[in-house]
């Protein structure tokens, strides 16, 4: 479990969590919110309760090889709806293994910047696309 390795690298830090339903008549407390989530209703309701109640939240969705991530601080950035988060689709695309992980390392990267203050990935729309990704070549002159 996370929560139990996060003690375990970190044990001044206090770790607590919460799955289950979302309902934005439940006082989450918390200092952010991670929504990672296949409905977009539920998303809307998660938006809500964080501009209502000043929450942060890292939202990341995936669909098919595409997938995004981003982070909503309130009186920083946009929200998730501002930020085109929420748009509804009609084609779901079944996501391999790679996608959903490499968009949950944005989301935890998001979550350890918004934890040591760096402000900078704050408002920044993160975009996985598995067919257009791009590669740099490095160049030595020296070759062990």
């Amino acid at each position: 479990m996370l929560a139990k390795r996060l003690k375990a690298y970190a044990p001044e830090v206090t770790v607590d969590y919460a799955s289950a339903r979302f309902s934005e008549t439940v006082e989450y407390n918390c200092d952010i919110i991670i929504c990672a989530v296949d409905n977009i209703d539920t998303r809307i309701q998660v938006n809500d309760y964080c501009k209502s109640k000043c929450k942060p939240c890292i939202n990341g969705s995936i669909n098919g090889f595409f997938g995004t991530a981003y982070m909503f601080v309130p009186g920083l950035t946009p929200d998730l709806e501002t930020a085109g988060c929420l748009n509804k689709t009609d084609v779901r695309n079944q996501s391999p293994g790679t996608t959903a992980a490499i968009i949950g390392a944005l989301e935890a990267k998001l979550a350890v910047d918004y934890f040591l203050g760096n402000e900078n990935s704050a408002g920044k729309l993160y975009i996985y696309d598995n067919n257009e990704i791009s590669t740099l070549v490095i160049r030595s002159e020296e070759i062990d």
